[in-house]
């Protein structure tokens, strides 16, 4: 069974731990609990019969940041066949979450 691989990243204090983790309580979806931006063929073995895989990166992987979709879907990318899913928030409050939590968000 070909396992679907989803991507979950975006700005640090987004909400992208909140997400991962629902997605995470279904029942066909093998969560990494572990973060990283890619899922290696071990982790795919492990998925047994799930039928998704979802891993969160905490930082928006570079190759991804070029802003390209093309680069990003080209035959050659780590991310040709994921499922990418990215967290926005307003800035006010990643910001000042970032703040109260002891950060320095520049």
């Amino acid at each position: 069974m070909k396992k679907t691989k989803i991507l979950v990243t975006g700005f640090p204090h987004s909400g992208t731990s909140i997400l991962k983790s629902k997605f995470g309580e279904c029942s066909n979806v093998y969560e990494l609990l572990t973060e990283g931006d890619v899922i290696h063929n071990n982790h795919l073995q492990d998925a047994r019969e799930n039928e998704f895989v979802l891993t969160k990166s905490p930082v928006i992987p570079i190759n991804i940041r070029a802003n390209d979709v093309s680069l990003i879907r080209a035959e050659n990318s780590t991310y040709k066949d994921y499922i990418l899913i990215f967290v926005t928030r307003n800035p006010y409050y990643l910001f000042t979450s970032v703040i109260k939590s002891g950060g320095n968000p520049m």
